[in-house]
């Protein structure tokens, strides 16, 4: 049984030991840890370092504090990811959502055809992307379909979780093939487009934890996309926009594939660290 210790010790331990692994913001993530044992807030663990954690909280806390020393991603270790500022829960079946995803959210609400449009996310995964712009969008209604069935439940539960389970339906599917012509005024995607000729994703640390159905897509990485970009024609609604993710040097390809599918090229949106991360197409009007 371990010697009971205050909070606050417990926490600069820790700290010490996250920021030796090289692991940054060594003591918000030291909170979170512990506050994930205990059931408290982190901040509330900040406000009460003299709070004394009972022996089963510190053999939980020791216990995940030594997953992240070896390299699990925080938000597999609590079973929830912050994104678009909202808590999104995981499950082995998820991509854990990546904060250069949100470049997809933004450019989706930047070129929203309307303030209430029908909304598909294809690969929804988490349901993060569809579910950060319904919450941005309170007149939009979506869909969200997956092959995993896994991935759907965990895509309802944060449906439910956020208070948008009226507005949020899931579906299983192969991209979009069973949904009807016309499905959607804004389509938006995150598909896998790791190449497998680069060998493991470029973020193996975070990567080694998620499917490999959500990451790899074939030798170029682009196997997704000549199944995805052939249908968006057929799957937008008459004024309607596409928005997907892309991997690095991926643009030139993608934009080819989508033109030729006969979209209307319209921008490559940056992520944060300057790199085309979203590509928007329009449905070309109808002649």
């Amino acid at each position: 049984m371990p010697e009971l210790m205050l909070a606050g010790d417990w926490l600069g331990k820790a700290a010490a030991a996250l920021h030796s692994a090289d692991v940054p913001r060594a003591m918000a993530e030291a909170r979170a840890l512990l506050a994930s044992a205990t059931g408290e807030t982190p901040s509330f663990l900040f406000a009460h370092p003299e709070r004394t954690l009972a022996p089963t909280e510190q053999v939980q806390a020791d216990a995940i504090l030594m997953q992240r020393i070896s390299g699990a991603p925080l938000g597999r270790i609590l079973g929830v990811k912050e994104f678009w500022s909202l808590p999104f829960l995981l499950s082995d079946e998820t991509l854990e959502p990546r904060p250069d995803t949100e470049t997809i959210v933004q450019a989706a609400l930047d070129h929203a055809p309307s303030a209430q449009p029908s909304v598909l996310d294809l690969g929804t995964g988490t349901g993060c992307i569809l579910l950060a712009v319904l919450h941005d969008l309170p007149a939009a209604t979506g869909v969200g379909v997956d092959c995993s069935v896994g991935a759907l439940k965990t895509a309802r539960a944060n449906a439910e979780a956020l208070s948008l389970q009226d507005r949020a339906a899931f579906m299983a599917g192969d991209w979009g093939r069973a949904l009807k012509p016309g499905a959607a005024d804004l389509i938006v995607s995150n598909p896998p487009y790791v190449a497998t000729k680069h060998g493991p994703a470029p973020d193996f640390a975070t990567a080694a934890y998620d499917p490999e159905l959500a990451l790899y897509a074939g030798a170029d990485g682009l196997n997704a996309y000549r199944t995805i970009l052939p249908d968006l024609p057929r799957l937008l609604a008459p004024g309607g926009v596409a928005v997907l993710e892309i991997g690095i040097h991926q643009m030139p390809q993608v934009r080819a594939l989508g033109e030729q599918a006969g979209l209307e090229w319209v921008e490559a949106r940056p992520d944060l660290a300057g790199i085309p991360r979203a590509v928007i197409f329009h449905q070309r009007p109808q002649k």
